[in-house]
Formats: structure tokens, sequence, C-alpha cells
């Protein structure tokens, strides 16, 4: 493993830099979905050395047939929608609820979709907590969507059922294709190193 950013390799000192550190970045221009796949980045993106990743995106599903559509993930090219739990909370401004969504349990979030050449996006940032543990993985997304002249805020709790370290991450639209103009971007944060 490579030595992190945050050891001075020639005293041994630890230092607080920065904790959120920039990965990748993505911005195609409308695609079937975006991935990431971490299994051979090394340096400072190798994600073995990060406690948690975040997830920060800008999404619209090319679809034109509704008022929105939804982005969903796969976790190391998992798409067993029973392998992931998901808790819903929604509201609208008119009421509010929590349900869970079993056949919809890798949905991260509710995008706008595509109008006639409008540019109206959804927005999430999505905590992906604890990588690289030997326990369940979570996720914590918060998002908010126009729904063609309505809105939406919403969170979400999802648990993916398995043990192994977070190495790949896709998301993609689930009605048509991301719309061009989408944005994804990926961090990866640090252990806080504070002297007491």
């Amino acid at each position: 493993m490579v030595d992190p950013a945050y050891l001075d390799v020639d005293t041994g000192v630890l230092t607080d830099g920065e904790a959120w550190v920039a990965l990748a970045s993505e911005s195609p221009s409308a695609a079937a979905a975006i991935e990431w796949d971490m299994r051979a980045w090394t340096g400072t993106q190798a994600p073995s050395q990060y406690v948690n990743l975040v997830v920060i995106m800008n999404a619209q599903d090319g679809v034109t047939s509704q008022a929105t559509g939804e982005i969903a993930l796969k976790i190391n090219d998992d798409g067993t929608n029973s392998n992931y739990d998901l808790l819903l909370f929604s509201g609208d401004g008119g009421g509010s609820f929590a349900s869970t969504r079993p056949a919809a349990s890798r949905i991260v979030a509710e995008v706008p979709a595509y109008h006639g050449g409008t540019t109206i996006f959804g927005g999430a940032i999505m905590w992906f907590h604890d990588i690289n543990s030997a326990k369940y993985k979570t996720v914590l997304i918060r998002g908010a969507a126009d729904r063609d002249g309505s809105g939406v805020s919403q969170m979400r709790y999802i648990t993916w059922a398995n043990t192994d370290p977070i190495e790949m991450l896709r998301f993609g639209a689930t009605e048509l294709n991301l719309a061009a103009g989408c944005q994804f971007d990926l961090y990866g944060l640090l252990p806080r190193m504070v002297t007491r």
C-alpha cells in the first residue's frame, strides 16, 4: 500500500491535511451509466486508505414520457435487489411519508426527466460509510428533485448486505439514459488526525 498523504514519511509525523480528497469526476454527454472501478486505483486514489466515500450528483433522466426518472446504484457490480434494503423518507410540501421499497432497493435518487431541452437537474449527496469494514455497508442519501412544476425532498438509507470492501460504484438512469450535462463527483474521506 502507498503511504497516505497525511503521513510525513521522513519524520513519521501525522499531519492534518484536507479530509476530503477528490478522486474522480464524470460528466457524460448522454450515457447509459457511469462507473468507477477502483480496484486498480493506486496512490491518492486507492480506496483502501479512506474511511468513507462521498458522491455528489446532479442528474437528469433522459426519458420524456413522464415527470421524473430515478438513478439506480450497483456496488461492486451487484445488481440483485434482494441484497439491498432501502428505507425512504419523502416530502413534497403537501405531505410526507416513510416506506420501504424492496422492488426499488437500489434507487438512490429521484431526478427530473428531460422535457423539450430543459436543463433541470436533481441533486443528491451520498455517503458510503466504513467502506473497508468487515460488516454490511450503508449509504445515506439526501436529495431533491423538480417534478415538472412541483418538487420533492427525500432521504434514503440503503444497507448493502455484503461484507466486501466497496471497490466499484455504478450509477444509471432507470428509465432511459443519463441526460447530457449530468455531473458525478467522487470524494474519499480520510480519518481526521488531531493533536490533543
